[in-house]
């Protein structure tokens, strides 16, 4: 019996002591199991909004290809520029496109978008620099590299020798044909060339001459655009290439193209700024006559025939003074007049798409002592080498800074999208904008208590451009 006793008294202090150690850890195992939860929770929270902030910079990278898709495509057609028209509410097109992506993710990484906007670079910026990158970049894979170093002088000095030793052989053989066959003795009976080519010392009758033959265009139509900023330096060969592009991309007085444009003597516009397109004719024949006179004028003088039968003229027409300054000024008179003949036929060919040698030999040179006065009903010589018109205007726009350059282009650019109803404000063209995204993410699954709140609203900065 006292075992028994003995046996139950010891099984009931066991029990007693079972159920105070269960009641002791029931408090801590929960505490536990709380953190740990918590901890979970929170882990597969933090996880949630890093995956939410890369679904947003995803779906922004996906919308902004989306806008950039939307260039403005006659510029593209007929300039090679990419451009967005951002006078259109992009913004709110930016937006469409990131809540449909995100509508298509799923409702678990969807965010608030507080607000989208755009930050364009406009062309217009920096000088236009853009502009003329795309320029020069699209003409890269239009001219052969090979072409490029010939412009840059590459082959151009053994060009020049070959030239020189031919003119050389054609003064040698000019010399005797001549001689035998063009030279005529002048007498009191020959014309003074000095009259009939009197109006071609000014300006103004030198070009109503050359361009006699010409529908002379008068048009008046093209606006400025603001371009603001400094243009950077440019290499060698993207100032070759941006020449080439503008040749290439706008049309001069020898080749006018069909179509409403602005200004039909484009190239010219850019050289000399002139809204109307006459002017600017004026002014590029201005400057080719000057270098035609000096190249033939020298031509006469070291032509000993050509400056032997002018010397024989002014002693028939101011010999009777028995001054020799007065002689040598009569020589000298009608040389000018001579080289101005041969620069008026040499102007109308250029004008008329034919080519001209710089330096001219025996072959290429067109007037006699004999015929100068008689120049007018002479037909061009069309020579099949040398310079075209083209060629005078890409050496002048060579000389011509680029940031003047740049601004005509814009202005042509814009006025000619205008003619054709489009948006020519090129101002309001952009190549490429930063994204500024604010948005706040969501709470779906769980809530952890040590996430802070400023993990759940969110900035999202990213820029796009044409390259």
């Amino acid at each position: 019996m006292v075992y028994f006793r003995k046996s139950v008294t010891r099984s009931n202090k066991c029990s007693r002591r079972y159920h105070r150690l269960k009641g002791a850890v029931t408090p801590a195992a929960a505490l536990i199991l709380l953190l740990i939860f918590s901890m979970l929770t929170g882990l597969i929270e933090a996880a949630r909004i890093q995956t939410a902030v890369t679904e947003t910079e995803i779906n922004a990278f996906a919308a902004q290809r989306s806008v950039a898709g939307y260039y403005h495509n006659q510029l593209w057609e007929d300039y090679d520029i990419l451009a967005i028209d951002m006078s259109k509410d992009r913004d709110e097109l930016m937006r469409s496109y990131m809540v449909s992506a995100a509508e298509s993710a799923g409702n678990i990484y969807s965010a608030d978008y507080e607000s989208v906007e755009l930050l364009p670079y406009y062309l217009t910026e920096n000088g236009g620099d853009e502009l003329v990158r795309q320029a020069t970049s699209c003409m890269k894979y239009r001219i052969p590299a090979d072409m490029i170093n010939n412009l840059k002088g590459g082959d151009l000095q053994e060009d020049a020798d070959k030239k020189q030793v031919e003119n050389e052989n054609l003064e040698a053989r000019d010399e005797i044909v001549l001689d035998e066959e063009d030279y005529e003795e002048p007498d009191e009976n020959t014309e003074d060339p000095r009259e009939a080519t009197a109006d071609l010392a000014s300006e103004d009758g030198f070009a109503d001459y050359v361009t006699g033959d010409m529908d002379v265009s008068a048009r008046e139509g093209v606006k400025q655009v603001p371009v603001h900023g400094t243009l950077p330096p440019l290499s060698v060969t993207d100032h070759i290439l941006y020449n080439e592009y503008i040749l290439s991309h706008f049309q001069t007085a020898t080749a006018p193209e069909a179509g409403d444009r602005a200004m039909h003597y484009e190239v010219e516009y850019i050289l000399y700024g002139s809204t109307n397109d006459e002017a600017n004719l004026r002014a590029a024949i201005r400057r080719i006559r000057a270098i035609r006179l000096a190249m033939n004028t020298a031509y006469i003088m070291k032509h000993g025939t050509y400056e032997h039968a002018a010397f024989l003229a002014a002693l028939v027409l101011s010999g009777w003074t028995l001054s020799p300054a007065t002689v040598k000024a009569t020589k000298y008179a009608l040389i000018a007049a001579w080289a101005y003949a041969e620069s008026a036929l040499d102007i109308k060919a250029l004008l008329k798409g034919k080519k001209v040698p710089l330096m001219k030999d025996a072959s290429s040179w067109q007037l006699t002592y004999a015929n100068i006065a008689s120049f007018r009903f002479m037909k061009e010589k069309d020579n099949g080498k040398g310079l075209t018109y083209e060629d005078y205007l890409r050496s002048f726009l060579s000389l011509q800074k680029n940031a003047e350059k740049t601004d005509r282009v814009f202005d042509l650019i814009g006025s000619n999208l205008e003619r054709k109803g489009k948006n020519g404000y090129l101002a309001e063209m952009a190549y490429g904008f930063d994204t500024s995204v604010r948005y706040n993410i969501d709470r779906r699954l769980f809530h952890s208590l040590w996430i802070p709140e400023e993990l759940y609203r969110r900035e999202f900065i990213a820029g796009y451009a044409y390259k």
